[in-house]
């Protein structure tokens, strides 16, 4: 996360407001982009729906699924699902078509919104204009037709303004907010001093080596040097091994998958151990499905911190790329944390207790 970066960014979008004619769905892109910058998870659930169109059935977007697993991470399954829900119903009272809370959404992307209310003020302009060449009687006629049309603009045109102007003052809100924060020296979003707390105390009590790591990887990057900067990678990769060996220590066992690939437990081998874990502790516990999303996200938060801290050793390291392995490192410390004291998923029984939920 590069603050100056972030600054810079919520200037801009700032600045942008006063462009009446910027259009709303450019805030709101801005937004996202501020809001992936700084790892703003509880942000990015909130406005990235406001870029799709939920009328045909919209899949759910990769990056809040994983923004989701982040703040679980950090957070624990029931009060991330608590800050997520309450993400959504923001988004969803913004787009009530009225003030009822049971009436329908407005389901189209900010930017269709935009569109379909462009060709409405259309329309409400053509109906403002009459032939000149008209007789008296028939332009009396077409000027209760215009009437009557216009008379039906109303509603959907008045909707959609509506809609417009509560997303857009929802983003300028965002972007003061963070604005705020970053200029008081809150460089993190709120949601990360909640779940440093439970961090740093998980880890004092099952992985004190990590947690000294840790703080050791933060100090290199507020130094700041190429060298410091390349140290906090590699403390990085030490802080996740030192939590293997708290969880799952080294031993000389080969386990077999049932993907039937053999994974050594040795002392190198920590993301084996760590998954290992990860599937011994869950296993019996919970529906085999879960199991497998939870395996998924674990694995591919080692695969993308290893690679990442792996620069700390074989090239020059930007600032940029030490915070992201330190932000990796800190949710993936939440993650074994997590699922060591069971509150990364609601346990429930497995769809068949002799099933292997290993993936």
């Amino acid at each position: 996360m590069a603050t100056t970066s972030v600054e810079h960014l919520v200037d801009k979008a700032i600045e942008a407001f006063d462009d009446e004619t910027a259009s709303v769905a450019g805030h709101v892109r801005r937004a996202v982009r501020i809001a992936s910058q700084r790892q703003d998870f509880i942000g990015l659930i909130e406005f990235i729906p406001e870029t799709l169109d939920f009328t045909g059935g919209q899949a759910d977007h990769p990056v809040m699924a994983e923004a989701r697993e982040n703040l679980t991470a950090l957070l624990g399954k029931k009060k991330a699902e608590e800050q997520s829900i309450a993400a959504v119903m923001r988004y969803m009272t913004r787009r009530r078509i009225s003030a009822d809370p049971k009436s329908n959404i407005q389901g189209g992307s900010i930017g269709h919104l935009e569109s379909m209310l462009a060709e409405l003020d259309e329309q409400h302009r053509s109906f403002q204009t009459t032939p000149t060449n008209l007789t008296p009687t028939d332009t009396f006629f077409v000027l209760k037709e215009n009437d009557k049309n216009i008379a039906k603009l109303l509603q959907p045109r008045t909707s959609l303004k509506q809609t417009i102007q509560r997303v857009k003052d929802a983003v300028h809100g965002f972007l003061v907010e963070t604005e705020h924060q970053l200029r008081s020296g809150q460089q993190r979003p709120t949601v990360f001093d909640r779940g440093r707390e439970y961090i740093e105390q998980s880890l004092k009590q099952r992985a004190p080596e990590a947690l000294a790591v840790f703080h050791g990887a933060e100090g290199a990057l507020e130094r700041g040097g190429p060298e410091d900067l390349a140290h906090a990678l590699t403390s990085c990769r030490r802080m996740i091994k030192a939590i293997a060996d708290a969880v799952y220590p080294a031993s000389n066992e080969v386990i077999t998958g049932v993907d039937g690939r053999d994974r050594k437990m040795d002392d190198s081998s920590y993301q084996n151990r760590l998954l290992q874990f990860a599937v011994e502790e869950l296993g019996k516990s919970t529906h085999t499905d879960l199991l497998k999303e939870t395996f998924r996200s674990l694995g591919m938060r080692l695969k993308r911190l290893n690679e990442l801290a792996s620069k700390g050793v074989h090239g020059v390291v930007s600032r940029s790329e030490a915070e992201t392995c330190i932000m990796w490192t800190y949710l993936t410390a939440g993650d074994v944390l997590r699922i060591a004291d069971g509150t990364s998923i609601e346990s429930k029984p497995a769809k068949n207790p002799d099933e292997d939920p290993r993936p």
